[in-house]
């Protein structure tokens, strides 16, 4: 049930987040663990040649649920059998923290971020979190992006970039990355300023 109040926009807790946890509120507690892994307040599936994958497969760690992969009630239910919840988006935290208060399904936050030693950080939190070692391949990874990063800014260096909310998730936190990567950002566009990114 989803009740959707407009006037609390200002409030700690947003409708948006209300509404992603609500998802999660038939889960039943109680259910046999097994080695997977639910992701929270997503809003798209995660691309199979996206690294995590990689990394969870070398984890044995698997499958990845995700509410928008569902078919049938079962497999809406076992969102609720995982080792370890990722919380994808900040709209997604309320309904992690629900998830492991029904649960038990401990969390971490997967932030979104475009800068590569962010992410680097969550794999490491990820591997604390589920007792596992860092990825092997993780400094290599980190090492490349960078690199990349500094290549693409130097073959630049003639333009000037404007970032756009309508095409970034958190505008700000882009263009503070391509900032430190020397790009030339000469505006942001956005219709505000969110939590993560103040």
């Amino acid at each position: 049930i989803t009740r959707i109040d407009p006037i609390a926009l200002s409030k700690t807790v947003s409708p948006s987040e209300k509404n992603k946890a609500t998802h999660y509120q038939f889960i039943e507690p109680g259910q046999p663990q097994d080695n997977g892994i639910t992701l929270a307040g997503s809003y798209e599936r995660i691309p199979e040649d996206c690294e995590l994958h990689e990394v969870l497969a070398s984890w044995g760690v698997g499958p990845v649920r995700n509410i928008l992969d569902c078919l049938t009630y079962q497999d809406y239910q076992d969102l609720g059998k995982s080792k370890a919840c990722l919380c994808m988006t900040p709209m997604g935290k309320r309904a992690a923290q629900e998830l492991h208060s029904t649960t038990g399904i401990p969390w971490c936050n997967a932030p979104l971020g475009y800068n590569p030693m962010v992410i680097a950080s969550f794999y490491r939190s990820l591997a604390t979190l589920l007792g596992k070692p860092a990825p092997l391949r993780l400094a290599e990874w980190e090492a490349n992006a960078e690199a990349k990063l500094r290549t693409t800014a130097e073959r630049a260096s003639a333009y000037q970039f404007a970032v756009d909310s309508s095409a970034s998730m958190q505008s700000f936190l882009l263009a503070k990355t391509l900032l430190e990567h020397r790009f030339r950002v000469t505006r942001v566009t956005t219709k505000g300023v969110t939590d993560l990114e103040r």
